[in-house]
């Protein structure tokens, strides 16, 4: 699950909504690992790769805190005892259900807050980023870009990037961005605390990167 389209985080959104319920061996799988583990899956997502005829099974949780339950000592890699676990665990629950092959399994997880705050960043339209830019009123401001869940301020000059880092405007910046994002965050997940922004200058953006945006985010 890598962006707000796919069929996994569609499905997980509609649980999340209260639209749809997961379905009973799924459920039976969710209550299994919190047993287990503590944690409980938001939903899962079943699938066979195409590519390699190999059934996969997406754990996904709700937020970041509870998929790094499932990664070794809170690091980036999944725990590959635990891993080994979820998999004894659906085999158990699946032998005898003909929908679903357990031989080899791929288990990988995904994360739902991560895609909502993205989702939400995505839909704030560009007239919305000119109508801050407007009210800002700062000429040292070139552009504000959209990342994937926050965005960059581009100054002109890397020296006026130097006196933003030291000055309050930063904190002002990251305020007026965060108001923006917060009318799309749905369900909430944004805290100020924790949101941040990217500061960057025209000048780098020119003369390191050809002034193509391509070329930029590629590295960022």
């Amino acid at each position: 699950m890598i962006s707000s389209l796919d069929i996994e985080y569609i499905e997980a959104k509609l649980i999340k909504q209260g639209k749809t319920l997961l379905d009973e061996p799924f459920e039976k799988l969710a209550n299994t690992l919190f047993e287990k583990f503590g944690v409980k899956p938001m939903t899962f997502h079943y699938d066979i790769l195409e590519h390699s005829n190999r059934p996969r099974l997406q754990v996904i949780f709700e937020t970041s805190k509870q998929a790094k339950a499932f990664h070794k000592n809170g690091s980036f890699f999944y725990d590959l005892d635990k891993k080994n676990r979820i998999w004894e665990i659906f085999h158990e629950l699946m032998k005898d259900n003909p929908k679903y092959r357990t031989d080899n399994l791929f288990v990988i997880s995904g994360t739902f807050e991560k895609i909502a705050i993205q989702e939400a960043n995505s839909k704030i339209p560009k007239e919305l980023l000119e109508e801050l830019k407007t009210r800002l009123n700062n000429q040292d401001i070139w552009e504000i870009s959209k990342t994937f869940s926050s965005a960059i301020f581009f100054f002109h000059t890397d020296k006026q990037v130097e006196e933003a880092k030291n000055s309050p405007l930063l904190n002002v910046l990251e305020n007026e961005y965060f108001k923006l994002i917060k009318r799309y965050d749905e369900f909430n997940y944004l805290e100020l605390n924790q949101f941040g922004i990217g500061i960057d200058s025209r000048e780098n953006f020119v003369n390191n990167y050809q002034s193509n945006w391509f070329y930029y985010f590629k590295d960022h």
